[in-house]
């Protein structure tokens, strides 16, 4: 019977804590502060950016943060991973809420566990044939001695992967790590097994769908000739293959395909570009399907205006995009202003003219001749005029 009395009393002097957390939880609260106990590796700025839970301000005018149950729980396990990223595999995280002298107040006590740090113990590769391992070995993330990351790993695949394709191959990459026992569950062994595969080169470009009157979005023409006439405009596929660095017969490099995709907008002349490889595993070559949609050629643009000196302005411009099918870039702005009583001050006028590919190089080159009249009213009998054409060159 004194037995059965002592466990009763045990259980009641144990409910009474769990029943006033569950207490304070169940009602609405405004949190006075957020703590931590246990805390030593890692920093309290970086677990507060991974959290929810906040601190109320002490201005009375300022939002009061509510007290709540999902904040908590998400916390607890967004501690733990950056724990976790940290190399502290076994670290523990609780929260505790207390009361405070103000009633409507209560502290938020995260608790936390850390435990011992795991770091790298080696890193190992398996299936390397093509690639110097020292190298990956160097590339990669994941350090002998370094802190364990488990996040790591993913990033690790990808960067793998990401070398392989600059020298023609599309391997599989899987990583996996092995943590040692008892005195040694603070070393862990990372390996990675890659599949290389074969290696791929550069077949056939196809480049489609840059009709000027079809729809961003819409399906290009079912012809996938690069010579179709109805479908290319005039020079525009010349345009366009002249920006690829995908050459038949090269290796396939995944850089060059971004290089391509980039010169393609850095022209000016689409305004969207989409390059789908199409993988043959047969003939270990990649064909490239180019699809691009052309912005519009031509444009006009208006606007006036008012200044301190400038009473009134009005400006204007017009310009092409591709003058004469061939990539040429121009436009024909001009700007006119007046003063307060109507009188004339300037006139400005400029002739811009682009030529993306100078010599057959990439090259930029502009020509800018302008012509400008102005009357700065220090002279009745006086106006000045300017002629200017201007050179740049640039990469």
């Amino acid at each position: 019977m004194a037995t059965v009395c002592g466990v009763l009393l045990a259980a009641a002097a144990l409910s009474g804590p769990v029943r006033a957390q569950e207490d304070l939880l169940g009602e609405i609260k405004s949190i006075g502060t957020v703590r931590f106990e246990g805390r030593h590796r890692v920093g309290a700025g970086e677990l507060r950016s991974v959290m929810k839970t906040r601190s109320s301000s002490r201005w009375p005018w300022r939002e009061q943060q509510a007290l709540r149950n999902d904040f908590l729980r998400s916390d607890t396990l967004a501690i733990r991973e950056r724990y976790r990223h940290h190399g502290f595999l076994d670290a523990q995280v609780g929260v505790r809420v207390t009361p405070t002298r103000d009633s409507s107040r209560v502290t938020v006590i995260f608790t936390i566990l850390e435990g011992g740090q795991a770091r790298v113990a080696a890193v190992g590769f398996t299936g390397v044939h093509s690639y110097p391992e020292d190298d990956l070995r160097h590339r990669i993330l994941s350090q002998r001695g370094q802190p364990f990351d488990p996040f790591v790993l993913q990033l690790d695949t990808l960067k793998i992967a990401e070398l392989y394709q600059e020298r023609g191959f599309r391997p599989h990459v899987l990583a996996s790590a092995r943590r040692g026992a008892r005195t040694d569950s603070l070393r862990v062994w990372v390996e990675f097994a890659i599949g290389e595969g074969q290696q791929y080169r550069v077949g056939d470009v196809y480049a489609h769908g840059w009709n000027s009157s079809t729809k961003p979005g819409e399906a290009p023409s079912a012809s996938t000739d690069p010579r179709s006439a109805a479908e290319h405009p005039k020079g525009m596929e010349r345009l366009v293959r002249r920006e690829l660095e995908l050459k038949p017969g090269d290796v396939y490099r995944r850089s060059r395909l971004v290089r391509s995709w980039e010169r393609l907008y850095d022209t000016g002349l689409f305004n969207q570009v989409q390059i789908s490889p199409i993988v043959d595993s047969t003939q270990s070559r990649v064909d490239f399907e180019v699809l691009v949609h052309e912005r519009p050629r031509r444009w006009i643009d208006a606007g006036v205006g008012s200044g301190t000196a400038e009473r009134f302005r009005a400006t204007a411009e017009w310009g092409h995009r591709n003058l004469f099918a061939r990539g040429f870039q121009g436009a024909l702005s001009s700007r006119v202003a007046f003063d307060g009583g109507g009188r004339f001050l300037l006139s400005h006028t400029e002739l811009p003219l682009l030529e993306p590919w100078l010599l057959r190089t990439r090259t930029r080159a502009v020509l800018t001749p302008s012509y400008e009249r102005s009357d700065d009213r220090a002279s009745g009998r006086w106006l000045v005029r300017h002629a200017v054409a201007e050179q740049r060159l640039g990469p």
